[in-house]
């Protein structure tokens, strides 16, 4: 069977971590378990493994790159992105059910990252052209970012 792996289930090494200068994470991978003895299957999400290497390697900012704008208050309108979000502002969101769904774990992610030492977390589009660009470099951005 498949376990869900959370956070606490990722033993990070910061020395390995340093090891690398740039990580990429596409959708859910899969893992064995440390030892490889006991043939356990993981899910591990990669929000939650970026969010967490971010945080150990002391990363001033974690980019999760989506299918949508960022966080919305309408899902249905792209254009009610919001743009900026105070991570004190995440409970009250949920509970007016502006973050919900599949945006939730993401967000926790964002959130997460931020109260562990990483300034800023952005959710952006990345199917729009340039999104990193666009989000680091103007003084808008395209995306949500989490401070």
């Amino acid at each position: 069977g498949i376990r869900r792996a959370g956070i606490s289930a990722l033993p990070l090494s910061e020395n390995l971590l340093k090891l690398h200068s740039v990580f990429e994470f596409k959708g859910t991978g899969f893992g064995i378990d440390q030892y490889a003895v006991y043939g356990n299957v993981y899910n591990i999400n990669a929000d939650i493994a970026a969010s967490q290497i971010a945080a150990k390697i002391g990363a001033k900012k974690l980019i999760l790159m989506t299918d949508i704008r960022g966080l919305l208050r309408d899902v249905h309108d792209e254009d009610s992105l919001i743009p900026v979000v105070n991570v004190s502002e995440v409970p009250m969101l949920k509970r007016d059910g502006i973050i919900s769904g599949g945006m939730i774990p993401k967000i926790d992610c964002c959130v997460e990252a931020v109260r562990s030492g990483v300034n800023r977390a952005h959710i952006i589009d990345g199917r729009i052209e340039h999104s990193i660009l666009l989000e680091l470099f103007s003084d808008e951005g395209i995306g949500t970012m989490f401070y």
